[in-house]
């Protein structure tokens, strides 16, 4: 018996002991966030849930009965990603490696803001100089797509570390980012969407992150190098791992600054050579 036929065991047997009225249910309804036809496939090894999906119908089913069990709970949802893994060993609730280095920003983030609808999200230290805005990511701005960067403001201790790790003595890198962003703000007229918006922190981030729609692409960040050089993977903003990248980047969000790329770019003028202001900016 492999995984997968453990999982629909287990799941009949909750229903059975919980809910034992489901089957009684006509294939038609849909009293669990899904029809009784499709419980049954997903109990007969005919089809299995996708994450949402299955955390939608346990969300349900505990509300229809408060006692089901906590233990019986965790089964399931470990069985669930047991099964996920096993039918798909490349990834792991959904995550994919897409590939390293800089084709990651430049081809693959690109792409996905050809198609985007919703929402971007970017989420990094600075854009290093060779990575300006990607152009479908300025042709959603300018389609309305609600699109937010959240960069680290050149006050932030986290700064300062990040180039004594990588050993450079000079903050041109990030002075060089915010210029190329700047061009191409006022040279697209950016400042006149409403639904864009470019805020600075004073955090640590725990890792970069490009959102599209329903999709993340992240990295963390490497010891002495550049996150963009590592390797990428993707994953579903769904998952439990997405949503909790996107709570972390909202909470960064909601105490960041709305500040302009041009104060930004003042305070680094006004700075000599590795001497940063360490005071967190209001």
């Amino acid at each position: 018996m492999n995984i997968q036929e453990v999982f629909a065991q287990e799941l009949r047997a909750a229903m059975d002991r919980y809910i034992p009225t489901w089957t009684k249910n006509s294939n038609s309804s849909a009293i669990y966030g899904i029809t009784n036809r499709k419980l049954y496939k997903w109990i007969n090894g005919e089809d299995f849930p996708e994450l949402d999906e299955f955390e939608n119908f346990l969300g349900t089913v505990i509300h229809l009965n408060p006692l089901f069990s906590p233990i019986t709970l965790l089964s399931l949802r470990d069985l669930y990603h047991k099964a996920s893994y096993e039918r798909n060993p490349q990834a792991l609730e959904g995550a994919m490696y897409v590939g390293s280095g800089q084709s990651v920003y430049d081809i693959t983030f690109n792409d996905l803001c050809q198609e985007a609808e919703k929402e971007i999200v970017v989420f990094k230290n600075w854009m290093v100089h060779t990575h300006r805005l990607p152009i479908n990511l300025i042709s959603a701005i300018k389609r309305n797509v609600r699109t937010r960067i959240l960069l680290t403001h050149p006050s932030s201790i986290h700064v300062e570390e990040r180039l004594r790790e990588r050993k450079t003595k000079s903050n041109s890198e990030q002075k060089t980012s915010l210029e190329n962003i700047r061009e191409i703000i006022l040279n697209n007229k950016l400042y006149t969407y409403n639904k864009f918006e470019l805020r600075f922190h004073n955090f640590t981030p725990p890792f970069t992150m490009y959102l599209v729609d329903d999709k993340i692409l992240f990295t963390q960040y490497w010891h002495a190098t550049f996150a963009s050089n590592g390797p990428y993977l993707q994953v579903g903003s769904g998952t439990t791992f997405g949503k909790e990248m996107e709570k972390t980047v909202n909470k960064i969000w909601d105490r960041s600054s709305a500040i302009s790329v041009s104060d930004a770019m003042n305070f680094i003028d006004g700075l000599e050579e590795r001497k940063w202001e360490l005071k967190e900016r209001e």
